[in-house]
């Protein structure tokens, strides 16, 4: 009983927090966060702060992958130097989120919980270097900036969930 409350209350906070951060600051459509959040309760069974951070990077792993998997497929369907240039810079940086992401997972798994939100980190910075190509207001085919800023709020989770494990 009281691991179940624990679970709750943990889960409760990271919502409480990361979701009206993330949606003012990244404006983050409502139903994308909806459906993370949906994720995250369909996804994550766990009931201690280890088996949490696990399945947020895992899931933020998983967006990752499918997001570069996109940007490979624009980057080889483009006739457009320009994109395709965006496309293959882009696409450089998501290599780093994910190996980033595999990073932070072998931590976790090996047990050395203090460098897992640093590397967290790296990986949210990756995506800045992305965004970062595309510019604001640039009309984009492949809607680059409205994924990471999906991947971002994955991310945010994962790190809100390994910001704890330091303490353990």
């Amino acid at each position: 009983m009281a691991s179940y409350l624990h679970k709750t209350i943990f889960i409760a906070l990271i919502l409480a927090i990361t979701i009206p951060i993330s949606s003012a600051r990244y404006r983050i459509k409502s139903k994308t966060s909806n459906d993370v959040v949906q994720q995250l309760r369909d996804l994550c069974s766990e009931t201690d702060s280890v088996g949490i951070a696990d399945c947020t990077i895992s899931l933020a792993m998983q967006k990752a992958e499918v997001f570069s998997d996109e940007l490979n497929k624009w980057y080889k369907d483009t006739n457009d130097v320009r994109w395709k240039e965006k496309y293959r810079l882009c696409s450089k940086n998501y290599i780093e989120v994910d190996r980033n992401l595999k990073m932070a997972r072998r931590s976790l798994d090996s047990d050395d919980y203090r460098i897992i939100s640093d590397q967290v980190d790296d990986a949210r910075e990756e995506l800045d270097k992305c965004k970062c190509k595309f510019g604001p207001g640039l009309f984009e085919p492949g809607h680059v900036v409205d994924r990471n800023n999906e991947l971002r709020f994955y991310l945010i989770f994962a790190r809100a969930a390994t910001g704890r494990l330091s303490w353990l």
